[in-house]
């Protein structure tokens, strides 16, 4: 059925499309657009008088929605705007700021055609975040926000909401080799200030803000030019304008890297002081965010201190070259484990040395990696030496470096479905107690100070419990330990287990181990249900058929849904026996849990009717850890027991495989 709907639809959307009914979807004709009209790009923004019915064509770079937004130079500008495809109109509005949006198509030709009255500016944006008028990137007022100009020809837009009123300076410092301009427009869309340019191509501009009015700052660079730059918003009460900027030195020399304090005063006495300060050369020497000079390589700049209005003063910056005489890491010897990363922290002597060039080289990238910084990643067990080298006088530092085998990881999910809808199944009292109780048991154990991350997910549909799988278990590792704890209603049928989630929806025994398989490392499953040694093929036998069970067997045997080295299972009954529950309290429901849960629990430690920490009674041998096989055959003698005390009952418990000592549960390191 869904195959037949998916192809219904896909049928629909090319008729649609075949026809032209979908919006914004067109085909070119390759028609040149009317003649006179202005070749402008996306993002533009031009400058026109509406009185001379202007027109201009365009070419999208992306399929996207896209704005045609209109900014008034005087009181009463307005204009009626149409894009057009081969003479044909496809979207039209008129008005003021944004007059129409539609989708447009890469690479396709269009023509905007307007008309009306005054002067304006107009702009075609892509309508997504920080892209457009209308949705633009919302910053505090008096904040810096560092954005990237990925593609050229892109223009980013700011709003601000000032949260009092004064005197402001808002700059765009390049991070990178772009030189940005800014726009300042009011709520109205009317043009406050434009930026002027600075020596190192940062954009500045001074400005007024009136405290709850919104401003938009529209950034843009060069029609080639692709960088980060840095946006920042000085602020002051104080407006009143100054005359002059002084610095505390118009010449400066710097040694290497070193760093000099460079103090701007606004003049006269009690003007604004903002005053933003500009290298035209960041490579050569750096003014930091609080106004600090670094030097950063040998040469010559220019630092000028705009003030708010326009006053400037400048000073000469002069780096000088200073040799590295060496090199130190922060360790001469490093202990690490698989999977752990460290900085090396390279410090060169001096410290203001010029060059800062540095390669790190290991000798066995199977133990350990390194990147240009210095950041080592243990990767393999081992041993290998990493060797920092200088670009300056080729001078090396050494640091040896020991990789252990990660600590194995525990983590578990327990899952109980009880609370059936009543359309599924009965419920299943003592589901919740089993896993709460198994939690506590977990809780108790220590691999030489390890202990099991435990997640728990009760009374949940097929999707969550697989997102839950997937969740717990993502950071597992090949050394790490994954227990999974399954106790709800399950039948086997057809070949294979399944289990019945409260809700109805089911879940395979090859749906399990398809998620179970992509899990790193061992994997433990304890299955409390009806069937549930269908997972490891085992079916019981003429010894085993006692009152009460075969109710949940159906059909012919399967082959196992689990097997292999990564796998270690318990389950609590064999595909054709069911899984019981009991009770030992007055009140059946309330001390009901299974007889698993119950059967588990003296073996690895926890008393379920007393909620305390019990005996290990399945540690044969008393070194505090118990193998698979041990859990098994306990579990098997305590589960025989507890069915006796009941009546004439089966319910086998099977492991997988068998005689294994792998160790499951322990008390060890504490």
């Amino acid at each position: 059925m869904t195959k037949v709907l998916r192809r219904l639809f896909l049928g629909a959307l090319l008729l649609l499309i075949a026809s032209g009914v979908l919006s914004g979807v067109f085909v070119a004709s390759g028609e040149s657009p009317s003649q006179g009209a202005q070749v402008i790009s996306v993002g533009a923004l031009t400058q026109v008088s509406l009185g001379d019915a202007p027109a201009f064509s365009f070419t999208p770079s992306a399929n996207a929605q896209y704005g045609v937004y209109l900014f008034p130079e005087n009181e009463g500008a307005a204009a009626r705007a149409e894009i057009r495809l081969d003479g044909e109109t496809v979207a039209e509005g008129e008005g003021a700021l944004c007059l129409f949006t539609c989708r447009l198509n890469a690479g396709t030709t269009y023509e905007l055609v307007l008309s009306g009255s005054g002067a304006a500016r107009v702009e075609i944006a892509r309508e997504t975040l920080s892209r457009s008028w209308s949705m633009p990137l919302e910053i505090e007022d008096g904040d810096s926000y560092s954005k990237m100009i990925a593609r050229a020809g892109d223009v980013h837009w700011y709003a601000i909401d000032a949260a009092r009123s004064g005197a402001a300076i808002l700059a765009a410092a390049p991070e990178d080799a772009i030189a940005p301009q800014l726009w300042l427009f009011d709520a109205n869309g009317r043009l406050l200030a434009e930026s002027e340019a600075l020596a190192s191509g940062s954009g500045v501009l001074s400005a007024q803000f009136t405290s709850g009015e919104r401003y938009y700052v529209r950034v843009a660079a060069g029609p080639d030019e692709t960088g980060s730059y840095l946006l920042s918003c000085l602020r002051s009460a104080v407006t009143d304008l100054p005359e002059s900027v002084r610095l505390s030195a118009s010449e400066l020399t710097l040694e290497g890297r070193s760093s000099a304090s460079l103090i701007a005063e606004t003049l006269p006495a009690g003007v604004c002081p903002l005053v933003f300060l500009d290298s035209s050369d960041p490579t050569v020497a750096a003014v930091l965010p609080d106004g600090t000079l670094q030097g950063r390589q040998s040469g010559a700049a220019t630092v000028t201190a705009y003030a708010y209005g326009g006053a400037r003063a400048t000073c000469t910056v002069t780096v000088t070259e200073v040799a590295v005489e060496g090199i130190a890491l922060a360790f001469d010897s490093l202990a690490m484990e698989v999977g752990d990363t460290a900085s090396l922290s390279p410090q060169l002597i001096p410290e203001n040395a010029t060059n800062r060039g540095l390669t790190f080289i290991t000798e066995d990238e199977s133990v350990v990696t390194v990147d240009r910084r210095g950041r080592i990643t243990a990767v393999g067990e081992g041993s290998a030496r990493v060797v920092a080298v200088t670009a300056d006088g080729g001078m090396t530092d050494v640091v040896f470096v020991t990789v252990d085998p990660a600590p194995r990881r525990y983590r578990a999910l327990l899952i109980g479905e009880q609370n059936y809808a009543s359309t599924v199944d009965e419920l299943r009292p003592g589901s919740i107690r089993s896993v709460n109780s198994i939690k506590s048991l977990l809780e108790t154990a220590s691999f030489d100070g390890e202990s099991f991350s435990i997640s728990t997910l009760l009374d949940a549909p097929r999707d969550d419990v697989v997102a839950a799988i997937r969740s717990a278990f993502a950071d597992a590792a090949e050394t790490d330990l994954s227990l999974v704890y399954i106790t709800c209603h399950g039948f086997y049928r057809a070949g294979m287990t399944f289990f019945v989630m409260s809700d109805g929806s089911v879940l395979s025994a090859s749906d399990l181990e398809r998620e179970l398989r992509a899990i790193p490392g061992e994997i433990v499953l304890l299955i409390d249900c009806c069937g549930s040694g269908g997972l490891i093929g085992e079916a019981g036998s003429a010894d085993d058929l006692l009152d009460g069970i075969t109710s949940v067997f159906q059909g012919t045997v399967g082959p196992a849904s689990v097997r292999g080295s990564k796998y270690r299972v318990v389950a609590s009954a064999l595909l054709d026996q069911d899984s019981y529950r009991i009770s030992f309290s007055d009140d059946g429901d309330e001390g009901m849990a299974t007889v698993f849960a119950r059967a588990l629990c003296d073996a690895a430690g926890w008393s379920i009717d007393r909620g305390v920490q019990s005996a290990m009674n399945a540690d044969a041998n008393y070194d505090g850890q118990i193998t698979l096989d041990e859990l098994g055959a306990y579990m098997e003698r305590r589960v025989s027991w507890y069915l006796n005390l009941a009546g004439n009952y089966a319910q086998n418990v099977r492991v997988y495989p068998e005689g294994d000592d792998s160790v499951l549960f322990a008390r060890t390191g504490e």
